[in-house]
């Protein structure tokens, strides 16, 4: 009973005490200089309309439908979901502010729906500034430039709360369009430090990337119509989850359920079942994790012959690889995967798990990948792994190594006569490395082909620069573009205060000089 009383007695003064802190003025803390950029920044912005204010209640509905629905567009099921999101907005057909919320909720989920969403908005309040940058948005999309640049503008001239990122889509559309100086006034307004992160994320929803749930929802409704290799894809994916470096972390929970529906697909005991199975164990068996972080858990399976089972341990990917025919070991042990998409993945993992490759094991395969590449169809993903196989014997200096760079050079035309991709342009130029001419026939075919690919432009640049020589105006348009197109707001800043440097020093250089006296040109 005493000590009853005296816990009580220490509750009430600790009450008590709470009371008073509480009754007291908290103590003010001066704001940090950013903090107050910040609150300087909110304050500035302007008010919501009531149009504004009535898109974010229909902003809320549609929102509401879609995490009702997180289930099925997890699985791929995007009509059903679509149809429960325009079920919430029954008005959109006469209300532009429905129509307008509709539009971008559905911007990259279903790009087709929102285009006709946004031109109803369009069509009801054409005036509006959401309506305008949403709009502005789609003519972007669809490359007319112009009349995007001219719809950002007036969400602009309407004083729309998010000037900075219309800023800069105004200026990667007019740059693209070829109004260069109006590109670079709108860039200057940009503060492209400051939007970078809104900017690259309206940049890549206008580009139609996604982000990786995008993508996985995508892939499996091709999985669903039954297209060739949509599972493999699906797969690497789910193992490429997290991070961008060369070791990313998969998803579990989804390389679990997307393996079972593979399963299910294939049967568990078809080889392209259990060569994505290996796959699947071995890497994430192999995943870099903090020293004493607890192994990583496997999920379960989550349907009929998930066959998950324990990640593989190092050893054991290469015992399974030599039982599957991948190293070639044994008389009727050489089997390259069935599926050339996959393929890349598995001899990344079997280098990064140190298994010994040699010439005669690439050799093994040369054939067979220079089948599927020939092929009348064409198998892009073979040619660009025997390109990788051909560096990595060299780079690796396998025993035998000294006959393969004129093996590599002659696959290296091959493939580039044959298909002329990007990936192959990527290659080709990458191993030249220092050696690259400006005048390089595949370099300059590239840059007219894929104007706008990062890799390329920026070996041309590199290029430029190294043989001393001044890189073209032309060439420094072409990289903020490729940056832009990249969603690298950094990098295209970059150029373009490049460019805007290097015709302000052209326009100097042109002008008639002054005489010191009477003003008059010389």
């Amino acid at each position: 009973m005493v000590r009853r009383t005296l816990l009580s007695a220490l509750f009430v003064s600790a009450v008590a005490s709470a009371l008073t802190a509480a009754q007291e003025p908290p103590v003010e803390q001066p704001l940090s200089p950013r903090e107050q950029k910040d609150l300087e920044r909110l304050a500035a912005r302007p008010k919501p309309t009531e149009f504004e204010l009535a898109v974010e209640v229909a902003r809320t509905r549609i929102a509401a439908a879609r995490d009702a629905k997180a289930a099925e567009l997890a699985q791929g099921a995007l009509a059903s979901v679509v149809m429960s999101m325009e079920a919430a907005v029954p008005a959109r057909a006469t209300n532009a502010a429905e129509a307008l919320a509709l539009g971008n909720a559905l911007f990259v989920l279903d790009p087709a729906a929102a285009r006709a969403a946004h031109a109803k908005a369009y069509e009801l309040l054409p005036a509006e500034r959401g309506v305008l940058a949403a709009w502005g948005r789609e003519l972007h999309r669809e490359g007319r430039l112009a009349e995007a640049a001219r719809a950002y503008q007036g969400a602009l001239d309407a004083n729309h709360p998010d000037a900075l990122v219309l800023h800069g889509l105004r200026a990667a559309a007019l740059l693209r369009a070829g109004a260069i100086e109006e590109a670079l006034a709108a860039w200057d307004q940009c503060s492209p430090f400051q939007a970078r992160a809104d900017l690259e994320t309206a940049l890549r929803e206008i580009h139609r990337r996604g982000d990786k749930e995008e993508q996985r929802r995508a892939l499996l409704a091709r999985a669903h119509a039954n297209e060739p290799e949509a599972f493999e894809r699906l797969i690497v994916l789910d193992l490429a989850w997290k991070g961008e470096d060369p070791y990313p972390l998969s998803n579990r929970p989804y390389v679990a359920a997307d393996l079972a529906l593979a399963a299910e697909k294939y049967g568990k005991d078809a080889r392209r079942y259990v060569e994505l199975e290996f796959l699947a164990n071995g890497r994430m068996g192999m995943e870099p994790r903090p020293k004493d972080a607890p192994a990583p858990s496997i999920p379960e399976p989550q349907g009929s012959g998930a066959g998950l089972g324990f990640a593989l341990p190092p050893s054991v990917v290469e015992k399974t690889g030599r039982k599957l025919g991948f190293l070639g070991f044994g008389k009727d042990k050489k089997q390259f995967p069935v599926s050339s998409v996959l393929a890349p993945a598995i001899y990344k993992m079997l280098f990064l798990d140190g298994d010994v490759v040699s010439t005669e094991w690439v050799g093994w395969f040369d054939a067979e990948l220079r089948k599927r590449a020939a092929s009348e169809a064409g198998d892009i993903d073979a040619a660009l792994l025997l390109i990788d196989l051909y560096e990595e014997t060299l780079v690796r200096k396998f025993d035998g190594w000294e006959k393969y760079p004129e093996k590599l050079a002659e696959w290296h035309a091959t493939t580039w006569g044959r298909y002329k991709d990007a990936r192959v342009a990527q290659r080709l130029l990458a191993w030249k490395g220092k050696d690259l001419a400006p005048d390089d026939p595949v370099l300059k075919e590239a840059l007219e082909r894929f104007p706008d690919d990062k890799d390329v432009v920026e070996r041309a640049v590199e290029a430029a620069r190294r043989s001393g020589g001044k890189v073209s105006e032309a060439l420094l348009v072409a990289s903020a573009r490729a940056a832009l197109n990249d969603e690298n707001v950094l990098d295209a800043n970059r150029h373009l205060v490049e460019l805007k440097l290097t015709r302000e020093k052209q326009k100097e250089a042109d002008a008639p000089k002054q005489d010191g006296k009477s003003g008059a040109p010389r």
